[in-house]
């Protein structure tokens, strides 16, 4: 029965080659991450959304750029080359951003039997050098469009790059790959390898889900599948350090570290949090002494006055019902310094873990005595306090009152 070869029989191998798309989205999207240009376009896209079969197979977005990636599993012929460069054109004028083209291929391919991913790199390298003249890259692009008949294309020549990256589904080495990116990308301490395993199997079925709804995954939902994965192997691992107890026969005593350099930072962390709250108090010593003859402000959840921490002295903050207008991060130094790493901070772990994660990436220092921040302590380090930064920001106080009833 001559069946092998029928279309419903290919149906399998069919999904396969298409979900090679999931495995280099999600490899995309860590690299992203780390690199704002990934493509060396030149421009830079920091906040930024992926598409999956929107306009093209993915495009990585932003409010100013576009880049249209269109991927090529098997081998491609000129039919199918020109007609890839056909539907760029056609986005090119179509696009109200700034647009760019990728083509990435599974398999290197020529055109008039010229290596033709070979020559665009070439021309890409020329074309970026600032100190090139303007003729030389002009005279290379002719050639360009001369020996592979692109005339048609000229106005996106400069805008197109063609990669070779075979990063099929199946393939073991795709995992390694990502994990190498999501390294740069999260550099601030040394992930484990399960961890990532449960974020690149996680971000893959996103990825496909958003392929067969034709949506998007924004930054953010990247950020937070990454982060809520990576925070459970954070604190807890050191969370004999944070106690600062350790248990006897009959209760509990003060834990003594022989390691100094942890004396050492819990001594400069509480040398911190002083030095921040005697900055505190100076902003708010108008304010305190109008409080304690008028009032404290009312608090706009429960309208009791927030007269907790000493009226406002360690923070302003109600007594009755917790709540309070302000939270900072902050980064301590064992020498006493302190470093800002977000002012009014979303609280979820995952969003926390991103926090740290953009302040200590890149061997984060301190900006007073240059000691690396960023070591194995980093965790310990972070403190959150109920005071504003800049300090003098409480006298913007007011805004918060903006949609309570009291």
């Amino acid at each position: 029965m001559k069946d092998y070869f029928l279309p419903q029989k290919l149906g399998g191998q069919t999904a396969s080659l298409i979900s090679n798309q999931d495995s280099l989205a999600t490899v995309y999207i860590v690299e992203q991450l780390n690199n704002a240009d990934i493509f060396d376009f030149g421009i830079n896209i920091t906040d930024f959304s992926m598409q999956c079969e929107t306009d093209n197979d993915l495009c990585i977005v932003n409010t100013e750029y576009k880049i249209f990636i269109q991927l090529k599993s098997a081998k491609i012929v000129d039919s199918q080359f020109r007609k890839i460069l056909d539907n760029f054109m056609e986005n090119f004028q179509n696009e109200p951003r700034k647009s760019f083209f990728v083509v990435v291929t599974f398999e290197s391919f020529t055109i008039k039997d010229k290596k033709i991913i070979d020559r665009f790199d070439n021309y890409r390298n020329i074309l970026r050098d600032p100190n090139e003249t303007k003729e030389k890259k002009e005279r290379v692009k002719e050639e360009l469009i001369e020996d592979f008949e692109l005339s048609k294309y000229a106005d996106i020549i400069d805008r197109i790059k063609i990669v070779n990256r075979p990063l099929f589904r199946d393939d073991k080495d795709v995992p390694a790959i990502f994990s190498r990116y999501l390294r740069l990308a999260y550099g601030l301490k040394d992930q484990r390898e399960y961890l990532i395993d449960n974020i690149y199997n996680e971000l893959i079925a996103q990825i496909e889900k958003t392929r067969r709804t034709r949506g998007f995954i924004s930054k953010e939902k990247i950020e937070t599948i990454i982060g809520k994965n990576l925070v459970k192997d954070t604190i807890f691992d050191k969370f004999d350090l944070l106690i600062g107890y350790e248990k006897v026969e009959n209760g509990y005593k003060k834990k003594i570290y022989d390691n100094e350099e942890l004396v050492d930072l819990e001594k400069g962390s509480r040398k911190a949090v002083k030095k921040i709250f005697k900055s505190w108090r100076k902003a708010y010593k108008k304010e305190f002494f109008v409080s304690m003859l008028c009032g404290n402000k009312r608090c706009p959840e429960c309208g009791h006055p927030m007269i907790a921490n000493i009226k406002g002295l360690f923070g302003i903050a109600c007594p009755n019902c917790g709540y309070s207008p302000y939270v900072t991060m902050f980064a301590t130094c064992n020498c006493g310094n302190y470093e800002v790493i977000k002012t009014q901070p979303e609280l979820s772990d995952s969003k926390v873990f991103t926090y740290m994660n953009e302040f200590y990436y890149n061997d984060r220092r301190c900006s007073k005595c240059n000691r690396l921040l960023s070591d194995k302590y980093f965790e310990l380090r972070v403190v959150m306090l109920p005071v504003p930064y800049p300090f003098y920001n409480y006298k913007n106080i007011d805004e918060i009152y903006e949609n309570s009833k009291y």
